[in-house]
Formats: structure tokens, sequence, C-alpha cells
């Protein structure tokens, strides 16, 4: 797969802009080289939504890792109502 240098991530910041009516060079990235597993994404997402995952079956409590008491005791309720059911 090829992606052009002013379209790739590094850290928080994007890199340097291509340059009109220049020719941006491209990088050859291995889907080995993207780390799967590795890579972390911080995200809100409501509690229903967040419910319905788990109740499918597609996201378990050990998938994600809470960032404050709240979340947790948010998370907690929202397995134990899965497992309810």
């Amino acid at each position: 797969m090829r992606i052009p240098n002013d379209t790739i991530f590094r850290g928080n910041l994007p890199s340097p802009a291509a340059t009109i009516g220049h020719e941006t060079p491209s990088v050859e990235i291995a889907e080995s080289a993207l780390g799967q597993g590795q890579r972390r994404v911080s995200v809100e997402i409501q509690s229903e939504k967040l419910l319905q995952l788990i109740q499918q079956r597609a996201l378990a409590a050990s998938d994600v890792r809470c960032l404050d008491y709240a979340s947790k005791a948010i998370l907690r309720e929202l397995c134990l109502s899965a497992c309810l059911k």
C-alpha cells in the first residue's frame, strides 16, 4: 500500500504539508509495520452503544481500559447488566 508522506501522522502532529507545484514522494508501508495491537485510540462512546457491543460479544470489558473511576463504575454496571440478559 502506498501512502503519500503528507498524510502520514507521527505522534500527535502531522508531517509537513505538501508544497503546491511539487510532487510529493510516497512511502511504502507494509501491513506488519502497522503494529496491530500496539496502537491505542482514545475515544468517547455512549454507554448504550457500549452495552450493545458487550451484549453482542463484540467487545469485552478486558478490551478497554477506563481512564477514571466514574467510567470504571459505569463499565462495571454495563457488564453486570449484560450478564443478566
